[in-house]
């Protein structure tokens, strides 16, 4: 990623948190220096005037597939509820302390990724508050430690994993707009992902 900022792709193109859009310059977003792509050119639409934390970009399905990404798609045509609470969700993304620099103007991202409870949402956002005492390290890295710092992952993906005819599949929720990683509060929250229309524009 050549300037600050993350963002995950999903089926409007890019998703990103707004905090990264004032830290834009025209430069390119790189993944795994197989692609760039224009960012402020692709621009779709920015929900700050409307205190929606979402910005969405263009990327066409050629791009996506040349960085080996599959888009996320609905099974239905229409964004999911959220889950129960209690039901698991699925979060992914990079934490700025995990970028490193292996090349002049090129970083390796460390993905962060979880599945946890969802355990409250509104109308426009779900939220996830971390419980350790569930957890368990299923790649054998070890547990994140207290205070783990999550900056960096707005704009990754929440999804909802649904299983339908024998068939598991991803039905995207929401977009991260915030981690909260303190000694006695964990949290992570997403901004719902009914705000984005299906042509990328952002309602509200």
């Amino acid at each position: 990623m050549e300037h600050a900022g993350s963002g995950e792709i999903d089926a409007a193109g890019i998703s990103a948190g707004l905090d990264i859009l004032p830290r834009l310059r025209p430069g390119a977003l790189r993944r795994d220096g197989r692609a760039c792509l224009r960012t402020v050119q692709r621009l779709i639409d920015w929900g700050r005037d409307r205190k929606i934390d979402i910005a969405t970009f263009r990327v066409t399905p050629e791009e996506i597939a040349e960085i080996g990404k599959k888009i996320v798609q609905g099974i239905d045509g229409a964004w999911p509820q959220p889950p129960n609470l209690g039901e698991t969700i699925f979060f992914g993304g990079f934490p700025g302390g995990e970028r490193i620099e292996v090349a002049p103007m090129e970083f390796s991202l460390g993905l962060h990724s979880a599945m946890t409870p969802l355990t409250d949402f509104t109308e426009y956002q779900l939220g996830c508050r971390f419980d350790r005492q569930y957890w368990v390290d299923v790649r054998g890295l070890g547990l994140p430690k207290v205070g783990y710092d999550l900056g960096g992952v707005s704009g990754g993906p929440m999804l909802h994993p649904v299983y339908r005819d024998g068939v598991w599949s991803w039905r995207l929720l929401g977009v991260i707009s915030e981690a909260i990683m303190e000694q006695d509060f964990e949290r992570i929250t997403a901004v719902r992902a009914h705000f984005i229309l299906p042509d990328g524009r952002i309602g509200g």
